[in-house]
């Protein structure tokens, strides 16, 4: 399903790309093609596996603090010992 905040979103910043690139012709390219290289990363991130640094890298962080705390707090020392 399309995520319709992400796509005004989306066509919001190629707007504001699109009138960057009109004020200063001379970098039009370079301005482009980071447009294009960011919008393939965030499809990238969002539908195929996430990037480092991403919220996957919080939700697995918290996930092991999770099952490490289940055993209660002495038992914290079975995994670094």
């Amino acid at each position: 399903m399309i995520d319709l905040p992400g796509l005004f979103t989306i066509s919001l910043v190629l707007l504001m790309t699109l009138f960057l690139m009109s004020r200063s012709p001379d970098i039009t390219r370079i301005i482009f093609s980071a447009f294009i290289i960011r919008i393939l990363f965030l499809l990238i991130n969002n539908y195929i596996f996430p990037l480092p640094d991403s919220q996957m890298d919080a939700k697995n962080f918290e996930e092991f603090a999770w099952i490490w705390s289940r055993g209660g707090f002495l038992n914290i020392f079975n995994y670094y010992i």
